[in-house]
């Protein structure tokens, strides 16, 4: 959920099932943060395991007796799952997968990132993070510029080098 929408940890703590808009596909994110609301629509794939973990999660609360927490993510206890849990279980996700993780936010960075990669304007990226201003989304097109790596890669100097490297091989 995290990689997939961006969403900072502590808007991931603070959804509420209502915050889940099964027909539209999309998240309500309370803009603490920032002061501005947004909504964040998820692919298909999320979708699939937001509508599968609901029944798992009215169970548990059906049978705790606390069928009114609000909380969309919940711990055993049927309480609002907590930031520290939520960090908690991704690093020992990436333990058990054997993948590097530094911090939660690494999420947030590769998402913006990768969908800079696969082209989305920098506007819509700045939309999907709810950064309130552009210069904080403009930095991860230092990673992920696929336009810039584009031109690069028409530069003259490398069909004069190609023409030089096959001289030198034949």
């Amino acid at each position: 959920m995290v990689y997939a929408t961006g969403l900072r940890k502590g808007e991931m703590e603070r959804l509420n099932i209502g915050d889940w808009n099964r027909e539209e596909g999309c998240l309500r994110i309370d803009g603490r943060k920032t002061g501005v609301e947004r909504r964040v629509p998820v692919g298909a794939g999320v979708w699939k395991c937001v509508e599968a973990y609901l029944p798992l999660r009215h169970n548990r609360l059906e049978k705790l007796g606390r069928l009114g927490e609000q909380a969309l993510f919940i711990n055993r206890a049927g309480k609002r799952m907590k930031g520290q849990s939520i960090s908690l279980i991704a690093h020992n996700l990436a333990r058990r997968a054997g993948v590097p993780m530094v911090s939660m936010h690494q999420f947030r960075h590769t998402c913006a990132s990768d969908l800079l990669e696969g082209g989305t304007a920098i506007p819509e990226v700045q939309r999907i993070l709810g950064h309130a201003c552009v210069t904080s989304t403009l930095r991860y097109t230092q990673i992920a510029d696929p336009e810039r790596a584009a031109a690069v890669k028409l530069h003259p100097v490398n069909e004069f080098l190609a023409v030089r490297e096959r001289m030198a091989v034949a």
